[in-house]
């Protein structure tokens, strides 16, 4: 089996169903876990009633091995963020006690490695998460992992474990990157307070200011080439006015709120109507008239033709999480592509 070949298959349908009922996810997901363990000791049960409470709930798919629970997926629709799934995984995940992988299928694809004593924050925490992108190595990894000559809970507990632990490491390196304004100044003075007096090394200092700013790839601003007509991605004959407006509805609207729904703000399909559905959806906690003001001011930024600025804008904004920033980054890539 081509692990990346069948990785990108599964991209395809994410992208070519992107706004479909979960009934027809259900039925794309069957089809891709029947080829990935077809033959091996490992098999999937779709619809299985887990016991809640009095009741019972239906989990989308148990991945079984050997007549044994070892897995549970949860599919969403391909709009939704993880926090409108994941209680109900671990809901399955905390019933099933024994069972210790989770996936999760929306916006993204979501592996856990669950334990049961651990709380929900902790659990959450303890997740790989893959976005469905083509020729993606960890994509490639995760149909490898769960083939059916290469299934082994164990791996997958080590392999999310690693990628956790690298994940965390890039993210405390980047803080303290970006943090290091001192550092940086401290590295000089000691350099140049060898040739020179400390009171004239302070005096030249004034005139410069030290910033450590995320660069944005030269990619993002270059050029989009479509036959012989060149577009440039740049707001630059726009007039003062729409810009401040812009940068006003930015700000309405908010930074990570409007890379989060940047898909539905976009899609001409989407009505501020649609799009406040969705933010309901994923459990926004808002005031109700938040809700309007957010989803009509990201239409406007999009049906205007700002998206792109706006994303630009974002990426090189220096008040924002660095979180927000990648996927800023992500969504001007697809864009360029």
């Amino acid at each position: 089996m081509d692990y990346m070949e069948v990785w990108n298959e599964i991209v395809d349908d994410f992208k070519n169903n992107r706004y479909s009922k979960e009934d027809i996810i259900q039925a794309l997901w069957e089809s891709k876990l029947r080829k990935m363990l077809h033959g091996g000791d490992c098999e999937f049960v779709k619809q299985k009633p887990v016991k809640m409470g009095v009741g019972k709930k239906k989990a989308d798919i148990v991945i079984q091995q050997n007549g044994k629970d070892v897995a549970v997926v949860e599919l969403k629709q391909h709009t939704l963020s993880r926090s409108a799934g994941q209680g109900q995984l671990f809901s399955y995940l905390n019933q099933l006690k024994l069972v210790k992988i989770g996936i999760l299928v929306c916006d993204k694809l979501y592996i856990y490695d669950y334990d049961v004593i651990k709380s929900d924050e902790e659990n959450e925490r303890n997740c790989l998460e893959i976005p469905f992108e083509k020729d993606s190595e960890l994509g490639a990894k995760f149909v490898e992992l769960f083939s059916k000559k290469q299934f082994d809970s164990e791996k997958v507990h080590e392999f999310i474990a690693e990628k956790i632990r690298s994940a965390l490491n890039i993210k405390n390196l980047r803080e303290e990157i970006t943090n290091s304004k001192e550092l940086i100044i401290g590295l000089l003075k000691k350099e140049f307070t060898s040739k020179y007096d400390e009171a004239e090394f302070d005096e030249v200092m004034k005139e410069f200011d030290i910033q450590i700013v995320k660069k944005v790839p030269a990619e993002v601003f270059a050029p989009k080439i479509h036959g012989t007509i060149v577009h440039i991605p740049l707001a630059g004959k726009e007039k003062k006015g729409d810009l401040d407006k812009l940068q006003e509805y930015i700000r309405t609207v908010g930074m990570s709120t409007f890379v989060k729904y940047y898909e539905q703000f976009a899609n001409p399909h989407f009505d501020p109507k649609d799009v406040k559905q969705v933010m309901r959806n994923n459990g926004e906690n808002w005031k109700p008239n938040s809700f309007d003001t957010k989803a009509s001011a990201g239409k406007w930024i999009t049906q205007n033709g700002y998206g792109e600025e706006a994303l630009k804008r974002i990426a090189g904004a220096n008040k924002t999480d660095s979180e927000t920033i990648q996927k800023a980054l992500e969504l001007l890539r697809n864009i360029n592509k």
